[in-house]
């Protein structure tokens, strides 16, 4: 749980490539990141049911986040392999590309983020990370210490006078 800890703490973007099958260890490590590509002919799946043991990187929590408590219980219980159109639509993924060009769009996804603020990037990650676990008003008050520490930094003002002079 020190890894799912530190990858929820990042102040980073993380990004997650899939290319070919991932189970178990590998892709319990992507539902910790904030966005996950992965090549159309993809498999996920988390098998642990197989040898009477489940899922231990803080799975059942992510999963439950990301596509639902009705059918993360199904997968974790069937424990079988997944398509990658099939995870898309569960919101299990993000986006699906085909496979020789899977590095590339990441790696350009990637660079467009890094031209983005850290700080707003930052905030935006540990708001939605860390925020989306309380409640609704204890998130709001989050989201709002948040917005008030951005006012003053450098790059909000950069971006507020960038934006009224028309450039970028």
């Amino acid at each position: 749980h020190d890894i799912v800890r530190l990858l929820r703490a990042s102040p980073k973007p993380l990004l997650a490539a899939i290319n070919g099958t991932a189970v178990g260890g590998g892709l319990e490590m992507t539902l910790h990141c904030d966005v996950r590509f992965a090549a159309t002919n993809a498999r996920l799946g988390q098998p642990e049911i197989r040898i009477g043991f489940i899922p231990p990187i803080a799975t059942t929590q992510a999963l439950a986040r990301l596509i639902g408590r009705p059918r993360a219980i199904r997968y974790l219980y069937d424990g079988g392999l997944v398509p990658a159109d099939e995870a898309l639509r569960w919101g299990l993924l993000d986006e699906l590309v085909e496979p020789a060009g899977l590095r590339g769009r990441v790696q350009a996804y990637g660079e467009e983020l890094a031209a983005k603020s850290p700080a707003a990037l930052a905030a935006i990650r540990r708001t939605v990370t860390l925020g989306g676990g309380l409640t609704f008003e204890d998130g709001m008050a989050y989201e709002l210490k948040t917005v008030t520490e951005l006012a003053d930094t450098p790059d909000f003002a950069e971006g507020v006078d960038a934006f009224l002079t028309k450039r970028p």
